[in-house]
């Protein structure tokens, strides 16, 4: 069992996407607000694939129902 502790949000979506100081990543989304932050997901991927160090990347979308992920998934 982990227990997590969040606050927020503040400010705007902001992380780092050029440095190098981190190497792990934990992206979390609620509802319609995955399109964002989905967005700075592939951008980790891509640099991934130019050499960027990235060690670990979760995506983590919660969503109401179901029908919200097939209506968004295809």
């Amino acid at each position: 069992m982990v227990k997590a502790f969040i606050e927020g949000p503040f400010g705007s979506p902001a992380i780092d996407l050029y440095g190098e100081r981190f190497k792990a990543f934990l992206l979390i989304s609620g509802g319609i607000g995955v399109t964002p932050v989905q967005s700075f997901f592939n951008h980790l991927m891509a640099q991934r694939t130019r050499g960027r160090p990235v060690r670990l990347a979760h995506l983590v979308w919660s969503v109401r129902d179901r029908a919200l992920m097939s209506n968004v998934l295809g």
